[in-house]
């Protein structure tokens, strides 16, 4: 689940100078509302991204360098552009369909605003010009991560439209105990993951997404099958309710069905306000997984399947 945590304000349609012709009066909106190319930048005053339309008459390629240019080049006049002038755009490729962009030079680090910023910048704009559904980045040769070194694969608008959508909104640095399988698929592994949980975000949504993601150790194996949906998330009394699709049930895992479940229990109740996690699969709680595991009521920790180096969180 690629979810990239910015801190994006409004969107503002802004007068600026640019490398193409702009043009509107200056107003509250957002990109959806933009018909036609439009470039991201940073603005000084509200020290988020803003986006401006623009009017270019190349088509193709050239269209795409046209964007590009701007986004690297633009004289802004309430800010500065979100794309560093070192970084340069070398070639472009499809994929499927979606548009690759090889870029060369110093590309902000990973992890830091400057580069979430730069990011959206870039991809924002690009899916601005026509039949550009998504993006694929890579700089100097390698394909784009994420700061914890996973690829950031095909990015598209859902991708960042929480971020345009939301007022800015403070959010806090936490670890979390993130529970996977071990090398030999026969206990599982803890792993303490850093990362920033908005204000308005639940802990234990986010913990289910970063476990859907995979595991960052090598060693380590993926408990939840691919295409597993979270449909909800919910606390009371401490039972923290947890509801997937049916791939949870129908996909296919290198772990045994008990230490899937117990992937899920455990990561959950390693948090602070969670004492038993409630699964239902689609709304269903009435399921019997393989070794007579069942899910009809809720779930407390089972440290046990935990391997003895990574102990209990």
């Amino acid at each position: 689940m690629r979810k990239i945590i910015l801190r994006l304000l409004p969107l503002m349609l802004v007068l600026a100078m640019a490398g193409c012709a702009l043009q509107g009066s200056r107003q509250a909106a957002d990109s959806a509302g933009i018909e036609g190319p439009c470039v991201y930048y940073v603005s000084d005053i509200s020290q988020g991204l803003v986006s401006a339309p623009c009017e270019i008459s190349s088509q193709g390629e050239d269209a795409i360098r046209d964007v590009f240019h701007t986004l690297r080049l633009g004289e802004f006049t309430d800010g500065h552009p979100a794309v560093p002038e070192a970084v340069v755009l070398e070639h472009t490729a499809w994929q499927a369909d979606s548009l690759v962009v090889y870029l060369e030079g110093e590309y902000p680090e990973i992890g830091t605003q400057e580069e979430a910023f730069c990011r959206a910048a870039l991809v924002l704009s690009l899916l601005s010009v026509s039949d550009v559904d998504s993006v694929i980045i890579h700089v100097n040769g390698i394909p784009l991560t994420d700061r914890y070194g996973r690829e950031s694969g095909s990015l598209s608008r859902r991708d960042f439209l929480m971020d345009l959508q939301e007022k800015h909104v403070e959010s806090r640095t936490v670890t979390l105990t993130l529970y996977f399988g071990a090398e030999g698929g026969s206990r599982l592994a803890a792993e303490s993951v850093g990362t920033e949980i908005r204000a308005d975000r639940q802990p234990e949504a986010v913990a289910l997404e970063m476990l859907l993601k995979g595991p960052l150790n090598k060693s380590h194996i993926a408990t939840i099958p691919a295409g597993t949906e979270i449909l909800g998330v919910s606390l009371r009394d401490r039972i923290c309710y947890v509801n997937v699709s049916e791939a949870l049930r129908n996909g296919e895992t290198l772990v045994p069905d008990r230490l899937m479940i117990y992937s899920i229990v455990n990561t959950l109740c390693a948090l602070q306000n969670v004492d038993k996690v409630q699964i239902t699969v689609n709304g269903v709680a009435d399921i019997s997984f393989s070794d007579g595991l069942t899910i009809n009521a809720p779930l407390e920790a089972d440290f046990s399947l935990v391997e003895e180096s990574a102990g209990e969180p």
